[in-house]
């Protein structure tokens, strides 16, 4: 049988249903530990001519400071209660005027009740 009639035999075959679904998940979120402290490094690139504009901006934020700022990126390290909160302030860096992306590079969960 030619490829293109061996195509044309497996298109037209019915799907199988799918009898084997995982059902939902009945976990809940995790709760968040009172005693973690999340640090996280982030890298932001930006128009070069809005640089230092969107450095001033980013400083401006709260738990969040700018290390460095150099051709168009800015180097930045952001601290709080959870991975969602540094995730939602990344997400605010990602929407400010002449920044092109802002991308997470490292994170680290610190045991405060272990210092």
């Amino acid at each position: 049988m030619p490829n293109a009639a061996r195509v044309a035999a497996h298109a037209s075959r019915p799907v199988p249903s799918m009898r084997f679904r995982c059902p939902p998940s009945r976990r809940s979120p995790p709760m968040p530990d009172p005693n973690a402290h999340h640090v996280s490094s982030a890298v932001v690139i930006t128009r070069p001519e809005c640089m230092n504009a969107v450095a001033a901006e980013i400083a401006a934020m709260e738990a969040t400071e700018v290390h460095a700022a150099e051709s168009g990126r800015v180097i930045v390290v952001l601290e709080g209660k959870s991975a969602g909160e540094l995730g939602n302030r990344l997400n605010a860096i990602a929407g400010i005027n002449g920044v092109i992306a802002a991308n997470m590079v490292f994170e680290q969960i610190i045991d405060t009740e272990a210092i």
